[in-house]
């Protein structure tokens, strides 16, 4: 039970700050602070090179406010970063229920597939050229 309440707040708190942030320019910012959020790609500290994952919290706060096409424009992986927290989400909600309600846990889902997909997906849209 602890570990699918804890699967289920790590997959629900990056959906939630995503629906709470907002995107300004190329920077995502707490608002009514109005304080923006470190850059935490090392790739392009480091370096000055994006790297796979690059854009995708500007596209998940994007995406959240139904602006697809910039979240698109991000990072296309998001899509699939999103579907794989839904389910994800949903997936241990269900679990929780179903312990909580002394029922048998579903076996284990296809979440595994989306989050290879979400990874095969960034490292493709990285390397296409644009």
């Amino acid at each position: 039970m602890r570990e699918q309440l804890t699967l289920l707040h790590l997959c629900l708190a990056p959906l939630v700050a995503a629906a709470v942030l907002q995107v300004q320019g190329d920077r995502v910012v707490v608002p009514l602070v109005d304080i923006a959020l470190p850059t935490v790609c090392w790739s392009r500290r480091w370096f000055d090179v994006a790297c796979p994952g690059c854009g995708l919290t500007r596209g998940l706060v994007s995406a959240m406010h139904g602006d697809f096409p910039t979240a698109w424009q991000y990072n296309p992986a998001v899509f699939v970063a999103l579907a794989t927290l839904v389910y994800q989400a949903a997936f241990r909600g269900i679990q929780v229920w179903r312990l909580c309600t002394n029922r048998q846990p579903l076996q284990r889902g296809s979440g595994a597939c989306l989050f290879w997909a979400a990874l095969v997906a960034m490292f493709v849209q990285w390397a296409w050229p644009r």
